[in-house]
């Protein structure tokens, strides 16, 4: 079943508002920082009353790498380091 824009335009702002909430909770950071994969950065976003797809996430990540000046992308050495 297709998400309607509504739909995502919801899920955005919870993308949005989950990295707002990892700059003040260091104890969300860590749980992140320690996540496997897009499942497990998921499934902590929803333990903490946000939802979004894996989808929108990897959206929103080529957002930001598409919208980073080059040299703030440089020095990555690994997807996983973008």
């Amino acid at each position: 079943m297709p998400i309607s824009s509504n739909n995502r335009t919801s899920a955005a702002r919870s993308g949005e508002s989950v990295v707002a909430s990892v700059g003040s909770d260091p104890q969300l950071r860590q749980k992140l920082d320690a996540a496997a994969g897009l499942d497990d950065v998921v499934s902590i976003a929803q333990a903490h009353g946000h939802s979004f797809s894996k989808a929108t996430l990897l959206k929103a990540h080529a957002a930001a790498i598409n919208a980073a000046p080059d040299h703030a992308l440089e020095p990555l050495n690994s997807w996983g380091d973008a």
